[in-house]
Formats: C-alpha cells, structure tokens, sequence
C-alpha cells in the first residue's frame, strides 16, 4: 500500500497518516522515512490505538454498570443535552465541541483512565541532571512513573482512591 501510494502521492491527495508520513522530512538531514518504517509506524498506530481505546470503553462500560448512580446521572446528562432516545426525534451530537460540553461524560471517562489506565508506567529519559524527591538523577538516566499506583495515592486522591466517582472531575461537583 505504501509502495502504491508513494507511486501515485500528488500534493493534492487526499491528508492522511500514509500522506503525512510520505511527505516528512528529517528536519537535519531531510531524509524521508522508507516504505518500511511507514508500514510499521502505521502499524503500531492501528494496533496500539485499538486495543487502548477497546480497553478503555470496556472499563468504561464495567464502571458505569457497576455503579448505577453513575449511569442515572450520565444518562440525565445526555437526556438533558441531546433529547431522550425514547421520544421520536432525539438530536444527536453533531460536532466534537457538542460531546466535549458533556461535563460528567469527561468526567466518567477521566476517572475511568485514572483507575484503568490504558499503560501500566510511563518513562522520560533526564536530559540535565536533577534532584527528584531528595534523589540525585544524572543526565541519561531512565527515569519511571507507576500511572497505576500514582492514580490510587490517598495523598493526591483523598481517603476514597479506590473509589470510581467521576465527580473528582467536574469543575462544579
């Protein structure tokens, strides 16, 4: 695919990842990327943002019906913003900014991505040496923060940390 494409790539064709990936430069030696590392890179963009965002909506899904109160509110929500499925003619978001003024839904999904982070840890490599914590890190050093512990401190999330309340999310709750 990315052999056909790089074949017939135009300015004009159509903006997507294969097209943006085909058309970037090294900014140092403005070498492009091989057929190979196109075809691996979009790989692990489909295959990673699969699985992340599958992941995610089921702990969604287990955490709303777990916790009836959170649905009530969440369907109250969606009923109060778009109309109620029930009746004939219920409005449907229709643009991104529409679904982002949901403000318990962020919430609902921020709390799910706090409990069931869809990664385990995230690492940065220092690029200065630093103090961390009254710790010493040269330069160069790998340095790892566990999401799933940090996301459970009662000292960052109060007493209930365990708890599933999107609440914690809402600028007005």
């Amino acid at each position: 695919v990315v052999r056909e494409r790089r074949a017939t790539s135009t300015e004009h064709a159509k903006a997507d990842f294969i097209q943006s990936f085909l058309h970037a430069k090294h900014k140092e030696t403005g070498a492009q990327l091989s057929d190979e590392q196109i075809a691996q890179t979009c790989n692990i963009l489909l295959l990673a943002g699969y699985e992340t965002t599958a992941s995610t909506l089921a702990c969604l899904v287990y955490e709303v019906a777990q916790n009836p109160q959170v649905e009530s509110a969440l369907v109250k929500e969606i009923h109060d913003s778009f109309g109620d499925a029930s009746h004939a003619s219920p409005t449907p978001p229709r643009t991104m900014a529409e679904v982002n003024a949901l403000p318990y839904a962020s919430g609902v999904l921020n709390e799910t991505l706090r409990l069931h982070s869809p990664a385990a840890f995230i690492s940065r490599v220092a690029k200065d040496d630093t103090e961390l914590a009254g710790y010493h890190i040269p330069a160069g050093t790998e340095v790892c923060a566990p999401i799933w512990a940090l996301s459970r401190l009662p000292s960052i999330w109060s007493d209930d940390a365990e708890r599933f309340r999107p609440e914690r999310f809402v600028p007005s709750q």
